[in-house]
């Protein structure tokens, strides 16, 4: 009967058998642990073959990462010495656009000036012939103009001595002027820093004192 097999009633009919019952339900009972548990177990092993290969690509992703950050990191580098170049061509560049600038500017005025030389060129020879009877006024004017007051000063230049002068078929400048031989705009602008007045007669007073000897 079944319950003979159980508890100590089989004790009671046989050790032995007793003792074989023990054994007997403890594999059953392992049987049916085992059949629970080996599924269990097989789904560790899967499950741990999945993290180690998942470790796996971790690691190779992270060192893939590594590889990439050392590249951006030279990448900027390099971006920054490029930077630097292209800063430095610009300004190289700005640089030598002023001085196309200022090049052209000058080329520009030194064209507009030749015009002005070429006709001073042409004109110096007439200067030159000229400079005889404007050196005569001149002269006459230091040796005896001084004492005498403007209107006279006036009227022996420009009414007795140049009219002389050209009867005697020596060239003069017809716009003759005392100023442009015997002194300069830098000198009078001078004298008037030191007060003397920059009228006609002042500046004649201001050739007969620094230039009468």
């Amino acid at each position: 009967e079944k319950d003979t097999f159980e508890g100590d009633k089989m004790k009671a009919v046989s050790k032995a058998g007793y003792g074989l019952l023990k054994w007997v339900l403890a594999m059953v009972k392992y049987h049916h642990v085992a059949k629970n548990v080996e599924p269990k177990r097989k789904q560790v092993r899967e499950l741990q073959q999945k993290k180690d290969q998942a470790e796996k690509e971790l690691e190779d992703i992270n060192e893939e990462l590594g590889h990439l950050a050392k590249q951006i990191e030279e990448l900027q580098e390099d971006e920054k010495l490029k930077s630097a170049e292209l800063k430095q061509l610009k300004d190289d560049a700005d640089a030598m656009q002023r001085n196309l600038e200022a090049a052209k500017q000058l080329i520009d005025g030194l064209s507009s000036e030749r015009v002005r030389w070429t006709e001073d060129l042409k004109n110096q020879g007439t200067v030159k012939e000229r400079l005889v009877g404007d050196c005569l006024l001149c002269a006459s004017f230091l040796a005896y103009a001084g004492p005498f007051n403007h209107e006279l000063r006036q009227a022996m230049i420009f009414e007795d001595w140049y009219q002389d002068v050209n009867t005697r078929s020596v060239m003069i400048n017809p716009e003759f002027k005392l100023e442009r031989l015997l002194t300069t705009d830098v000198e009078i602008a001078a004298w008037s820093g030191q007060g003397l007045p920059s009228d006609e007669l002042s500046v004649q007073n201001g050739i007969l004192a620094t230039k009468s000897k």
